[in-house]
């Protein structure tokens, strides 16, 4: 889904991956952006000093990768808003995977999602989402105009 070469590239896109195990009430997400983009995201939002070697998992930037997800991504269910915890992250190839969870969520009816992510940044970015349960898998595109989706369970 991200394009291999390192540097400029013409796409600015995420990938999210939403899974909702019932089974351990729970909604786990793994967020994929390429690693030069949130690097220039939490240098320009945060006034941190990041290279592409910097540890994302040091406390003082975990914090800040924690609130830049608590502006830009929300979820809801029956009208309830989703509270969910920052794991961690990881660098892979040219990318920087973002982990979260939600816990104790007891059979909700719908889950609506708002991710914003790097939109403030990139005019182009989109933001592709995969949903999976274990009664159905869903994709999703969202962009600036259109940042919201609402999964039926």
């Amino acid at each position: 889904m991200f394009l291999n070469s390192f540097g400029t590239h013409k796409y600015y896109v995420s990938t999210s991956f939403f899974e909702y195990k019932k089974s351990m009430n729970s909604l786990q997400v793994t967020i994929r952006v390429f690693e030069d983009d949130f690097i220039n995201v939490l240098n320009t939002n945060y006034k941190n000093d990041l290279d592409l070697d910097s540890d994302l998992n040091q406390s003082n930037i975990k914090q800040n990768i924690s609130d830049y997800l608590m502006l830009n991504l929300h979820m809801h269910t029956e009208n309830q808003k989703l509270t969910f915890t920052y794991l961690g992250s990881e660098e892979k190839n040219d990318t920087t995977a973002l982990y979260i969870e939600i816990e104790n969520l007891r059979n909700p009816k719908s889950i609506k999602i708002k991710n914003t992510l790097l939109f403030d940044t990139f005019d182009d970015q989109q933001n592709i989402i995969h949903f999976k349960s274990s009664l159905q898998r869903k994709s999703f595109l969202l962009s600036k105009d259109s940042d919201t989706i609402s999964i039926d369970l």
